[in-house]
């Protein structure tokens, strides 16, 4: 799996200098802003144009971090779960960022504990309060 994924993320088309797969990439990043910024229109306060490219820049900075980490021979894990001092209202945990964890080494061997790259970022207590 390890090796196949790395030399798959060699034969995937270059995203530079205004490619075919960079502009579809591009339109289907700008479709999905815009349909989560019409589906919360109505709690938005204003109307303007930079909260979509916002939306755009962080999908496609996205976008370009999993194709990064795709083509690493390691595996990692996204953190969903909240460890040490998690904020909680009821035993509600809300985390809004997720950590990301290393599982494997360049050779695709286990290790013995996940290596924590990111913390889970968790929700404020105003969040949980409303």
């Amino acid at each position: 799996m390890s090796r196949w994924r790395v030399l798959t993320s060699y034969l995937l088309p270059s995203l530079d200098n205004n490619t075919p797969a960079e502009q579809r990439r591009d339109q289907a990043i700008h479709a999905g802003a815009q349909l989560i910024c019409q589906a919360f229109e109505p709690w938005a306060r204003g109307t303007d144009n930079a909260r979509l490219q916002n939306l755009v820049s962080i999908m496609k900075r996205a976008s370009e971090f999993g194709v990064t980490l795709f083509s690493q021979p390691a595996m990692f894990e996204w953190q969903w779960q909240a460890q040490g001092r998690a904020m909680q209202r009821d035993g509600l945990q809300m985390v809004v960022m997720p950590g990301l964890d290393k599982t494997t080494d360049q050779e695709a061997q286990p290790l013995a504990s996940p290596l924590h790259l990111l913390e889970p970022s968790m929700a404020s207590p105003g969040v949980l309060s409303r």
